[in-house]
């Protein structure tokens, strides 16, 4: 024990001289060779876990094999090593987890700025004073965001229902200007292509599908469009106060299941409706037509087209002023069959009821086919008289009593299985409508709140 005292003083003293550090200064001042089955003397030993080695203590293998290499320690401290070597893996694999987890976080930040500027960008293509192509372009670049970006797909798809449930006015007729036709024409087709759009990701066309998202199509104004195959699931389908007018709305084939599906208010009219109704299903639909939208009619004045005779098996039509047509051209608008009816310019130029007739060089008239024109004379006929009149106002009250039946009982939707629990659930809410009937008559409560607009409301809570 001196003889060990006296060497540490004397490495200390070379330390303090040369600045080595400890092991080095012992080495060189001469450290005795241990027997490596001896136990080192500059190890702290334990016989619970063995030698474990004290880098500070001065033990002259230390430098050379490492702080945890003392020969008498070789057992203990290689297990000693491999722990530490584990730790060192385990901090590892932790790191290069938290960074791969930023990396996907910064991805995915970068990901959803770069969509959201997307949705900035095909939302403004979309504008009513953009050009028909880029809206065009901006309904499939809506399309195609809303298949890349699950998370928000249905604020897409709603982006483009609410294009169609934007303010939309008929065709201008066939004597309108050229550029008014043409941009009507061009409106247009960007509606139906938003229609065949949607119905592509329904009917399995598109490689994703939009099936169980919602579809809110309410008060839209449908001239045409193709839902043929169109599997409406999940969701809710909205064609509340829809009008399904002028051309052909095509639902062959189309299901609605696992949702809601609402057609309260919802307008079917046009010569085709009318025909395919009839021969059908044997039933005669009791709806308003559209007036004839031409100049002369909207004005009151001239010669509509009312005022023209048309001989189909002649294909020939005849002018109030008696002069026969030039062409019969058929043709196809709007997805349907049509005839499109000239006259010549040498006898619409010089004819003196050329003012109430066109402000062109001569007149045209489009017209549908045989079977479609004569329901539609035949419908705007009739639906001038008293009698017609009379049936449409009880359209009023069976719709008011469908509405009520839904929204007040609440029987959408069936709450028990089977028919004859079903048909018990509708005897009790039809005498539930029953009571609230009679108890508004004889209280004199209206039915149904009257219909104020947003801006009477609001004078109305200034007022209050």
């Amino acid at each position: 024990m001196p003889e060990d005292k006296a060497r540490k003083r004397a490495v200390r003293a070379r330390m303090a001289q040369t600045g080595e550090r400890y092991t080095t200064a012992a080495r060189k001042l001469g450290a005795p060779a241990y027997d490596t089955n001896d136990p080192c003397p500059y190890c702290t030993c334990c016989s619970a876990y063995g030698c474990h080695p004290n880098p500070d203590s001065g033990c002259p293998w230390s430098e050379r094999l490492g702080d945890f290499a003392c020969p008498c320690t070789a057992g203990p401290t290689r297990a000693t090593g491999e722990k530490m070597l584990a730790k060192q893996g385990e901090q590892l694999d932790k790191t290069v987890k938290a960074q791969g987890e930023q990396a996907d976080r910064t991805l995915a930040e970068q990901r959803t700025r770069t969509l959201n500027e997307r949705f900035d960008t095909v939302a403004g293509q979309l504008g009513g004073d953009k050009p028909p192509a880029v809206r065009l372009a901006g309904v499939y670049a809506m399309a195609g965001l809303a298949d890349d970006w699950p998370d928000h797909r249905q604020m897409c798809v709603d982006v483009l229902c609410a294009y169609l449930r934007m303010p939309y006015e008929p065709g201008p007729g066939d004597d309108a200007p050229v550029e008014k036709r043409l941009a009507f024409q061009a409106s247009r087709e960007v509606r139906h292509t938003v229609i065949r759009v949607i119905t592509a990701h329904l009917n399995g066309t598109a490689p994703v599908c939009w099936c169980g998202l919602n579809f809110d199509f309410a008060g839209a104004v449908f001239d045409g469009g193709d839902f043929r195959g169109a599997k409406f699931s999940g969701g809710t389908v909205n064609f509340s106060n829809a009008e399904f007018s002028g051309g052909t709305v095509n639902f062959t084939g189309a299901e609605f299941s696992g949702g809601t599906v609402d057609f309260t208010g919802a307008e079917f009219s046009g010569a085709g409706v009318i025909i395919h109704a009839a021969r059908v299903f044997g039933i005669t639909l009791v709806s308003p037509l559209r007036l004839d939208n031409s100049a002369q009619a909207r004005a009151g004045a001239g010669y509509d087209k009312a005022a023209f005779a048309f001989d189909f098996d002649a294909r020939q039509a005849t002018c109030p002023q008696g002069i026969a047509s030039s062409t019969w051209t058929p043709c196809r608008q709007r997805q349907d069959t049509a005839i499109v009816v000239s006259w010549p310019a040498t006898a619409c130029l010089p004819c003196p009821a050329r003012q109430l007739c066109t402000s062109s060089r001569r007149r045209q008239v489009t017209i549908r086919s045989r079977e479609l024109h004569e329901a539609l004379a035949t419908a705007r006929t009739q639906q001038t008289s008293a009698q017609w009149k009379a049936r449409y106002n009880a359209r009023a009250g069976i719709e008011g009593t469908m509405r009520q039946a839904t929204h007040a009982t609440g029987i959408r939707r069936a709450r028990y299985l089977g028919l004859p629990k079903t048909q018990l659930e509708h005897t009790i809410a039809a005498a539930a409508i029953n009571m609230i009937r009679l108890d508004a008559y004889w209280t004199g409560h209206p039915l149904d709140r009257t219909r104020s607009s947003h801006l009477a409301r609001l004078d109305f809570t200034l007022t209050a």
